[in-house]
């Protein structure tokens, strides 16, 4: 008897930098938005509006962002039940972290629950 998998690509995107980008890529992307950081925030704000007002319509319903990207991208996307934005930290950016603190934090914000581990 033969088993059969149906595999689909993910409904997840990703804005970053070129190495973030590179480093996230092997979760299965379907959509991803490389940019410069050293642009002017405005002219980052307006490509970012266009990409995730374009996810939307392609049906892509996760985006995971750079995290120094957060204060751009929250002054141009009020957060939507459609589309849910996780702001993950890219290492060679982020100032050192207690990763378990964290993700606890992360999980707490977007489930709405405490876990204990």
């Amino acid at each position: 008897m033969y088993m059969a998998a149906i595999i689909r690509r993910s409904s997840i995107a990703a804005i970053g930098d070129e190495v973030y980008i590179r480093s996230v890529r092997l979760m299965g992307l379907s959509e991803v938005l490389v940019v410069d950081l050293s642009l002017d925030v405005s002219e980052l704000g307006k490509v970012i509006k266009e990409f995730l007002g374009r996810l939307l319509s392609e049906g892509i319903r996760l985006v995971i962002v750079q995290d120094t990207l957060k204060e751009v991208v929250d002054k141009v996307f009020n957060s939507s039940e459609a589309l849910k934005v996780v702001y993950l930290p890219d290492l060679r950016t982020s100032d050192k972290f207690n990763v378990k603190d964290y993700y606890l934090k992360l999980l707490r914000q977007y489930i709405g629950v405490h876990l204990e581990v």
